[in-house]
């Protein structure tokens, strides 16, 4: 009996690519830095095959194909429009930041905070990069934000970079190893610029935030006291310095840009996974599960477009030729003699309907496999829909994805805000304190009947079922211009005149209902005077008794 040696299967985040051989297997071809450890190729070289599917250039990768099938290979962006389609459900119709306690003006420290966060966001503007950097997490599978304060600016600074960048270090030895936060996490790259002799030179930066051990002391930003401090280091080097490790330098030369240690004890560094992945770490692209159909369903654009071209300039058979002849291949506009018999057109139609026909079932089945429903790919048109409960019902496998997406991101969004206010305190922007809990809000992304959401709203509001925030984000969903919900409440109680009243007769107090509407307090002496105009008989208690 023979033995044989079994080749290693390794199944993790980036399994789903390794039918493309030549990215993730054994035998690839796609170049990786030099200074990238065995860890980390995987990964990168799983990026690079996401990034092309989405550059409509996937074609670069075929197996054993000529330059000429590879030029004729038909592309048409369906990978894009899965990315598109699932950011633009994600973030929803809108997004806001949101901080417990400010809306209707609840606590007004919360609400000083809400127009900190409102204005940094507009700044910063973080709406673009929130953006590009859910592209990136859905399209690659991983997403990062890094913060850093600018005293010229006077604000932390928030950055994206690509995942391809992002290296975290885990050890086994100091429980780091599954840890969703590690202890230190390289931000590296390559970049190329010019050296006085006007050759250009690559370069290697390499930022590094690693938490180290220190004597007990005391953050502003919180009351514990903590006993680690974050070391920050900035190198460049040349890329004939660095060796096969981004940890180590040969010769130990480079460029120091920054080496200082922090007053922070936190990484400033936010990895936003796609998927939930509290052992793995790295999160798995949306284009993941529906690689390999969308492989199928190029093949198949590649074979309409060859067929549709002899379909529309078919090959003509000549007969009557002595000598006859033929063809071992044939192609559009093709003539071809066969001696004795009657003339006739090649009739290629019905292979050009059969993969119509293929197409279309491979699009289906891309849609169920990548829970995106065709009419949010454009396949269903308005007025094909049944009923508006097969509607809702078509959604529940898209709502299901972008609920855990969701969930996966929402900690994540708060830990990143909370960093930013952090260091708002430590500039001394705000006060040291409790910093409020923020959170990030996504909004609404299915149809919704606006009639129906505000008979129903009206209804649940009026028997107390839920509250005027709630309402009024419930409106929101559904379409209403409201471009402030903060704003929208004040402005909804500075008019709601029965609801003063009712609290005025509760407490006895002019004051509550005044700042119930938003209006300035009354006086004591002008409290009394308008008692006394509402019951002339009223009497002044601090007046003598009368006699």
């Amino acid at each position: 009996m023979t033995i044989r040696a079994m080749a290693p299967k390794v199944l993790d985040a980036w399994s789903p690519y390794d039918f493309k051989a030549t990215i993730t297997g054994a035998q690839a071809i796609v170049e990786v830095p030099q200074w990238i450890m065995p860890e980390d190729e995987r990964r990168l070289r799983s990026y690079t095959l996401l990034e092309s599917y989405c550059q409509n250039a996937s074609r670069y990768w075929l197996e054993d194909k000529d330059a000429a099938t590879k030029s004729g290979r038909r592309e048409y962006g369906d990978p894009s429009v899965i990315v598109e389609t699932t950011l633009s459900s994600l973030i929803g119709n809108e997004w806001k930041i949101v901080v417990d306690g400010a809306m209707g003006s609840e606590v007004p420290a919360a609400v000083v905070v809400q127009e900190l966060l409102d204005k940094w966001a507009d700044d910063e503007k973080f709406g673009m990069k929130l953006i590009e950097n859910e592209r990136q997490a859905i399209k690659l599978g991983d997403g990062v934000y890094v913060l850093g304060w600018d005293d010229d600016k006077g604000r932390p600074r928030c950055n994206v970079y690509d995942p391809g960048m992002y290296f975290p270090v885990f050890n086994e030895r100091d429980g780091s190893n599954n840890e969703d936060y590690p202890n230190k996490v390289h931000i590296c790259y390559e970049f190329c610029e010019k050296d006085r002799l006007d050759r250009e030179v690559i370069y290697v930066r390499r930022m590094t935030w690693e938490l180290i051990e220190v004597p007990v002391w005391q953050p502003a930003y919180q009351a514990e006291k903590s006993s680690r401090k974050v070391h920050f280091s900035d190198i460049i080097f040349d890329l004939g310095d660095i060796g096969k490790d981004y940890n180590t330098v040969a010769g130990n030369r480079g460029e120091v840009m920054a080496d200082e240690v922090l007053e922070i004890d936190y990484l400033p560094v936010v990895h936003i996974p796609n998927t939930v992945s509290l052992r793995d770490h790295f999160g798995r692209s949306t284009l993941a599960t529906p690689l390999q159909i969308i492989d199928d369903i190029q093949s198949t654009d590649t074979d309409l477009q060859r067929s549709a071209s002899t379909t529309g300039s078919p090959p003509i058979v000549v007969t009557g030729v002595a000598g006859g002849g033929s063809a071992t291949t044939y192609g559009p506009g093709m003539l071809m003699y066969v001696g004795q018999g009657d003339a006739h057109i090649m009739d290629t139609s019905t292979s050009l309907d059969a993969l119509l026909k293929l197409k279309d079932a491979l699009l289906e089945r891309l849609s169920v496999n990548s829970r995106i429903p065709e009419s949010l790919l454009g396949r269903v048109k308005p007025n094909e829909v049944p009923s508006g409960i097969a509607l809702t019902l078509s959604f529940t496998p898209h709502i299901g994805m972008i609920r855990e997406m969701r969930l996966v991101r929402q900690h994540k969004y708060t830990l990143l805000f909370k960093m930013v206010l952090r260091m708002f305190l430590n500039a001394g922007v705000i006060p040291a304190g409790d910093l409020p809990k923020v959170k990030l809000f996504m909004g609404s992304f299915l149809p919704a009947d606006k009639q129906e959401t505000a008979t129903n709203v009206i209804q649940l509001y009026q028997s107390k079922v839920i509250s005027l925030e709630t309402a009024v984000q419930m409106v929101m969903e559904a379409g209403y211009p409201i471009e402030d919900w903060i704003e929208e409440i004040s402005r909804i109680e500075s008019r709601d005149y029965d609801s003063a009243n009712q609290l005025l007769s509760m407490t006895g107090d002019p004051n509550r209902a005044l700042e119930y509407l938003g209006q300035p307090p009354m006086t004591e002496d002008e409290i009394m005077a308008d008692q006394n105009a509402q019951d002339p008989n009223a009497q002044d208690p601090n007046a003598p008794p009368a006699t």
